[in-house]
């Protein structure tokens, strides 16, 4: 509650501990313009303290919002507190257009406007315009709308940009302008928007976020952490809209477009139910995981290889075969002939798995070198032209087989298919949020399914590899081996002969009355026999 009447100690008193504590300075002294209520005490909800506090308490932040949470109204209070506490500090705030960022200017002005007289005496007015506001501490507010003003600062101490996604901003050239005036001053950043599709600037820098990949924090703010958001509010502000506008505006949902190749619906389910991992290793914590190996489990390893010079990486995910859960995921611009020692490791310590390597191009070499080089019992082989999975140590001296998968225009199209039939029928758990991220990106262009434009897929790929040659190639397989092995069993086991003696020269089965030693000596020779069978 604001305090008019006040001593000149009480004064010196609340001024101290305004400059202390930013939320008791909002909440007791910043009036704000309500367009149904008229001039209001700016009281904060829990969410928006929440947030304050990881404002000031990090220094770069990213806020994914739904639409009428505040959040412009708190960012301004925030900038006059700055101003009025901080010496010599530049804020400049960035927004779709340079009206839109002046309203942020104008905001601080008018919260400044209804501050008590005893305040404002400590901070007065230096500059005064529709763009610029600066007080007595010399710290300053400015609004702008492009790189060149956002970069014409020596320092920064504290960009905004507000609605980041919108598609006119050329965030990468802003971001580039104004990170050398941030950095000279240590100055901070806070990111905020709504979502407006996937692919910008700003939802890569929120997916790179989450999985912990750039320097910004990241929060999330739906629209019904705000208290007088209920299901009636919801009901009434969304009437009409499309569901895209929804999903965007009040759902914080990057995938409303209906491009991706999964479905947006399943992504969200995708996102919520990842996993932070349990271990992060190797340089950079490029070796993610999430269950350590049980001796019970079996396990497969599908890599996609990259030379590690561009931008695509190199990467690989195990899967429980059992579970179809996601236990362990490798991503590296890792060259490929340092690869090939870190696949056999990642395989040999989940069981020895079933190690499976596309063989284009580079990775070919990669194989190359862990069958002559490293050696490994349980590389994936497979017959020339069928894919038609084969076991290792049933390869040897077999000029239809060939080591790793072969990705071609036939095969592509088919793992893609696995991968979406898994995801949609929930077959697969993904614990990733860097391969889940890569789904919001793996779009539909030409009607072909591939990474967004500046987004990779590898992935995606590898994971949908290991779907296919899980369900297709191991699974079909067995029940194939399963079906040969009973047929040779039947060869030997049925001993039908003929009884003249009956009437109809009826035929009957009769028990072996052999020694053991000699059955199981007929048994082998038969096997022996019929091994072809096995072999296909």
């Amino acid at each position: 509650m604001a305090k008019y009447q006040l001593t000149q100690k009480q004064i010196k008193h609340e001024f101290i501990k305004c400059g202390k504590d930013v939320t008791y300075f909002i909440n007791n002294y910043v009036k704000i313009s309500h367009k149904k209520r008229g001039v209001i005490p700016f009281a904060l909800y829990p969410f928006q303290e929440e947030i304050l506090l990881k404002w000031t308490s990090n220094r770069h932040n990213i806020l994914l919002k739904a639409r009428q949470m505040g959040m412009s109204t708190l960012v301004s209070a925030l900038a006059l507190w700055i101003l009025l506490y901080k010496k010599e500090q530049f804020i400049f705030v960035m927004a779709i257009q340079e009206k839109t960022s002046k309203k942020i200017v104008a905001k601080v002005k008018r919260m400044y406007d209804l501050l008590p007289p005893w305040m404002k005496k400590f901070a007065t007015v230096l500059e005064k315009s529709q763009t610029n506001f600066k007080l007595s501490t010399h710290s300053a507010i400015e609004a702008g709308a492009s790189a060149d003003s956002a970069g014409r600062a020596e320092a920064i101490s504290l960009l905004i940009v507000d609605e980041a996604a919108h598609p006119t901003h050329n965030m990468d050239l802003i971001w580039e302008s104004a990170s050398p005036a941030l950095s000279s001053c240590e100055g901070g950043s806070i990111v905020l928007s709504t979502p407006k599709g996937a692919g910008n600037w700003y939802h890569q820098q929120w997916q790179q976020a989450i999985s912990k990949q750039n320097k910004f924090v990241p929060h999330k703010l739906m629209w019904y952490e705000h208290p007088e958001h209920d299901d009636a509010w919801f009901k009434e502000e969304t009437f009409g809209l499309k569901k895209r506008q929804i999903a965007q505006e009040f759902l914080c949902n990057f995938n409303a477009s209906g491009d991706t190749f999964i479905s947006p619906e399943d992504i969200e389910y995708l996102q919520n139910n990842i996993k932070d991992p349990i271990w992060m290793g190797l340089s950079g914590q490029q070796y993610w995981k999430w269950e350590q190996p049980s001796p019970s489990k079996n396990y497969i390893v599908s890599c996609d290889t990259s030379r590690g010079d561009g931008d695509d990486y190199t990467t690989a995910h195990v899967i429980d075969l059992g579970e179809m859960e996601q236990v362990a995921e490798y991503k590296s611009k890792i060259m490929y002939y340092d690869f090939a020692p870190i696949a056999v490791q990642i395989a040999t310590e989940y069981n020895n798995a079933l190690l499976l390597i596309e063989n284009n191009n580079i990775g070919y070499e990669v194989l190359r070198k862990i069958e002559s080089e490293i050696g490994y019992s349980n590389l994936y082989y497979s017959k020339k032209g069928t894919h038609e999975y084969v076991e290792a140590g049933s390869h040897y001296g077999r000029s239809d087989v060939i080591f790793g998968f072969t990705t071609s225009m036939k095969t592509r199209p088919l793992i893609l298919a696995k991968l979406e039939e898994f995801v949609s029928n929930k077959i697969l758990k993904i614990n990733s949020v860097r391969t889940v991220d890569e789904m919001t990106t793996f779009v539909w262009v030409n009607h072909k399914a591939q990474a967004q434009k500046n987004f990779n897929d590898d992935l995606v790929t590898s994971l949908a590899t290991a779907c296919w040659v899980r369900d297709t190639a191991i699974i079909q397989n067995s029940k194939s081996q399963d079906y040969k092995r009973a047929m040779i069993s039947a060869i030997y086991v049925a001993n039908t002969k003929l009884d003249i003696k009956l009437p109809g020269q009826q035929g009957y089965k009769v028990k072996y009355d052999g020694f053991k030693h000699e059955q199981d000596e007929k048994k082998r020779k038969k096997e022996m026999e019929h091994l072809w069978v096995l072999r296909g």
